[in-house]
């Protein structure tokens, strides 16, 4: 079963799925910067209320980068909310774009420092078995 927490057409789309315990987000366009923190806000509510455990972040089609701002946002704010919250991992479906790419490693990086593991997946397939090796 799984609920839908964000919706931005052509831009992101973000769930919590029972079955994993895990978050959702599939990001078709990191660009639109005005949906990135609202979206994170609903992940992080469902990490909370839900007890979500995982995020998974789809990247694999998605084009854009994000604001070195957002990015020093995810350290001073959004990680030690999640770590505080108790996830355990977010996994991201490493992006075929370069650009892109670089921006998760970025997020990586940042969030290795608060306790949260950090894992990249070629597929959605290879993110939901990382899960539930758990």
């Amino acid at each position: 079963m799984s609920k839908l927490l964000y919706q931005q057409p052509d831009v992101v789309s973000a769930e919590y799925d029972a079955a994993t315990n895990a978050v959702i987000v599939t990001w078709q366009n990191l660009g639109p910067h005005n949906y990135l923190r609202p979206c994170l806000a609903a992940q992080n509510k469902s990490v909370k209320g839900d007890g979500a455990k995982y995020i998974i972040v789809d990247t694999s089609e998605a084009k854009g980068v994000l604001k070195q701002e957002d990015q020093e946002w995810f350290a001073t704010e959004l990680f030690p909310e999640l770590q505080a919250a108790g996830l355990k991992a977010i996994i991201t479906i490493v992006p075929k774009a370069a650009l892109t790419k670089m921006a998760t490693r970025q997020w990586t990086r940042t969030g290795a420092q608060f306790g949260i593991e950090f894992y990249d997946a070629a597929s959605m397939e290879d993110a939901v078995a990382i899960v539930n090796q758990g």
